[in-house]
């Protein structure tokens, strides 16, 4: 899998493959998404119903807010998987900075649901 690092100044991540807002509160659409992570916490923001399934057979539910970067690399993930690794940077009482994962089928075509089965 190809994981891609990103430094940027604003939460406003759009998906590479739907084009619709991935990242904040305000998010549209997650169906490219696989899962989204924040690595300092291991938050899981949003996993879809395959990755929920694996992680329920790993013993780790889908809600979890302490997924670990060994848990996730036990995840079967589709050909075409990039990783996008977005930190971004801002002040809060000092510099501040967080990291997110961000899973990205892109292959993804809404017509076509992809066999985890390997």
């Amino acid at each position: 899998m190809q994981i891609i690092k990103l430094d940027i100044e604003h939460f406003n991540f759009y998906c590479p493959v739907t084009g619709t807002k991935i990242s904040g509160s305000d998010a549209d659409d997650h169906s490219a998404a696989l899962v989204l992570s924040v690595c300092e916490t291991g938050h899981i923001m949003h996993s879809s119903d395959n990755i929920n399934k694996q992680l329920n057979e790993l013993g780790i539910s889908p809600d979890s807010d302490s997924i670990e970067n060994t848990e996730i690399e036990q995840l079967k993930f589709p050909p075409g998987t990039v990783c996008y690794q977005i930190t971004v940077h801002g002040f809060s009482c000092g510099p501040a900075s967080i990291t997110a994962d961000y899973f990205i089928n892109m292959n993804y075509c809404e017509d076509h649901e992809w066999n985890y089965n390997l």
